[in-house]
């Protein structure tokens, strides 16, 4: 099987697709599920010139047409967005001034500078040729296996201040050698770094009954916002002092069943 790479730009895409160059149901795909906010977010993500993930198609036979083997939501979203099928949602976070004003409009009706800016917008696409049977359907499960990410490795990917300060408790825990052993779970999926977020958010407010969404976090991440330095130092501080109950209980072989719940609830008190 052998791969090379195009970069053509929106417009070329779907004249392409409207004459039917590009075939977007081809048998192995799995038609077209997104919800209308996800295709909302692709365009915003478009309009912005963010980059967008590459799209994989198969040549045909008669090497001119190709079936869209990874990509064909993408595609189907931009489609119908130039086909004045969808509605810009200028809401979007963070917010942009220029797609404020163009909230709620479809392709047809944007600005002409804003309309030439996504046409020309490019998307990698790599077009498989020469291949042997089963090669294109192995390569799609390959595509199509990812995890679904946890909240927190979200927010991960969100660089800043707050994302530098859950980092650094997750750190004095490991560095203080306290882990799966005496907490009863492991940091599996980043779950060290959720504990975290969450207390913060949670002593910020000085209220354990508090209960934040994975969009209230990411939201703080999003936004940047940093914890005060009072509850810096009395988290730094609960870590030290869990710490010592640990080597305590290692040191006295006294048996002592921690979970999640518990060691969030002991660190919360211990900070307050």
């Amino acid at each position: 099987m052998k791969v090379r790479s195009t970069d053509p730009d929106l417009s070329t895409i779907y004249n392409r697709i409207k004459n039917e160059q590009i075939d977007l149901q081809p048998d192995f795909q799995r038609g077209e599920v997104w919800t209308s906010s996800k295709k909302k977010l692709l365009i915003d993500t478009i309009l912005r010139e963010w980059q967008v993930p590459p799209i994989h198609v198969i040549l045909n036979d008669d090497d001119i047409t190709q079936e869209v083997l990874d990509g064909q939501q993408r595609l189907c979203t931009i489609r119908d967005f130039m086909d004045d099928k969808i509605k810009i949602n200028g809401n979007l976070k963070p917010y942009n001034n220029d797609l404020m004003e163009v909230h709620g409009s479809t392709f047809s009706r944007l600005p002409k500078k804003l309309k030439l800016k996504f046409e020309r917008y490019a998307i990698r696409i790599f077009e498989i040729y020469e291949y042997e049977k089963g090669e294109p359907g192995e390569l799609f499960n390959r595509l199509n296996q990812s995890l679904t990410l946890t909240g927190a490795e979200k927010r991960n990917a969100y660089v800043g201040g707050t994302r530098k300060q859950i980092k650094e408790f997750v750190n004095q825990l490991n560095d203080l050698n306290v882990g799966k052993e005496f907490l009863g779970f492991s940091d599996l999926r980043m779950a060290y770094h959720d504990l975290f977020a969450r207390l913060g958010y949670l002593l910020e407010l000085k209220d354990l009954t508090a209960n934040p969404s994975d969009k209230d976090l990411e939201d703080l991440y999003r936004e940047d916002r940093l914890f005060s330095d009072e509850v810096v130092t009395a988290l730094q501080n609960a870590i030290y002092t869990i710490a010592t109950i640990k080597d305590e209980v290692s040191n006295n072989s006294v048996n002592v069943h921690i979970t999640k719940a518990s060691i969030f609830s002991w660190l919360f008190f211990i900070s307050m």
